[in-house]
């Protein structure tokens, strides 16, 4: 099938929820320099446009190749996909939805939106959705930046990533 654990690194596929209604999809290495960034001045272009406001769930992923894709990139869509399923297209930016909100995914990232979520419903897209572990994110922040960011852990949503 194509897979390799020979990458073998950690990544964190998180969502945070911004301003205006919107959910905001993304993957780092790095949790607690990503979120500094997202809940500064930084960030992704649609966490500068609107103002990250929660951290609504974070998944831990031992990262491995999936043919020619890495297994936290398709991840990340795929956890992109349930919240456009729970909430419409409009609302969800990263993993390929549009980098800012006045972008639509280009007709590239739709094709892969697309052939990921053919995938999901393989057995190597379940094995995948498995594979991802849900953690608390104040575990993986350090005491200075838990306090920064109390009441910015949101209650988990429903999202089931099996």
């Amino acid at each position: 099938m194509g897979l390799s654990v020979a990458k073998d690194e950690l990544y964190y596929i998180y969502v945070l929820r911004v301003e205006g209604n919107g959910w905001y999809v993304g993957s780092t290495q790095s949790f607690e320099r990503r979120m500094r960034s997202h809940f500064g001045k930084g960030g992704a272009v649609a966490t500068k446009e609107r103002r990250a406001l929660a951290i609504e769930e974070v998944f831990e992923l031992r990262d491995y190749q999936i043919r020619t894709d890495c297994a936290h990139g398709q991840a990340e869509v795929l956890v992109a996909q349930r919240y456009v399923q729970l909430y419409g297209m409009n609302p969800v930016r990263g993993a390929k939805h549009g980098k800012g909100w006045d972008d639509q995914p280009s007709p590239g990232n739709l094709r892969d939106i697309e052939r990921y979520n053919k995938f999901a419903n393989s057995v190597g897209g379940e094995r995948l959705m498995a594979a991802l572990r849900r953690i608390d994110p104040l575990k993986l922040l350090p005491d200075r930046l838990n306090g920064a960011l109390t009441g910015l852990i949101a209650t988990p949503a429903s999202i089931s990533t099996t």
